[in-house]
């Protein structure tokens, strides 16, 4: 990734759709073919406190590209519904919406911690975080057991 990385960018990735056709078709259980298929990754429910991993590692080496988080952003565009949709309109079909997935929770989040890692690889480095005073929105603390 080259430039601005955001959280959304990261959750844009997570949610792509890979295209299975060719010799990598989906064997549909119904009518016992292997057809063109989409998959995909999404969000089913929102969960009370979000919890967000960037796997920062590839083939050992660390990226150390800056992500950009917002105060707060709105899980809607992650969310099943919301992907089941875009998928079906690149497939060309209508899309249904099934009643599990009509259920919606607070969709919209607010950053109150982080987690840096301060290192050159996973199995060296030190871990501090910054966190939000629940008082003070304004107010950071950096919380740092080596300082």
């Amino acid at each position: 990734m080259q430039g601005d990385v955001t959280v959304q960018h990261c959750l844009n990735q997570f949610v792509r759709a890979d295209r299975l056709s060719g010799e990598n078709k989906y064997s549909c259980s119904g009518c016992k073919k292997k057809v063109n298929a989409l998959k995909s990754t999404s969000i089913e429910t929102s969960p009370n406190i979000l919890i967000v991993d960037f796997v920062r590692y590839n083939l050992g080496r660390k990226n150390s590209e800056i992500i950009q988080y917002p105060k707060s952003f709105s899980l809607s565009a992650y969310m099943s519904k919301a992907i089941d949709k875009k998928h079906a309109s690149k497939l060309g079909k209508s899309h249904k919406q099934s009643p599990e997935k009509n259920q919606e929770g607070n969709d919209l989040y607010d950053l109150y911690a982080l987690i840096v890692h301060q290192g050159s690889s996973r199995q060296f480095g030190h871990y501090y975080s910054y966190c939000r005073s629940l008082e003070h929105a304004s107010a950071w603390y950096k919380c740092n057991d080596e300082t």
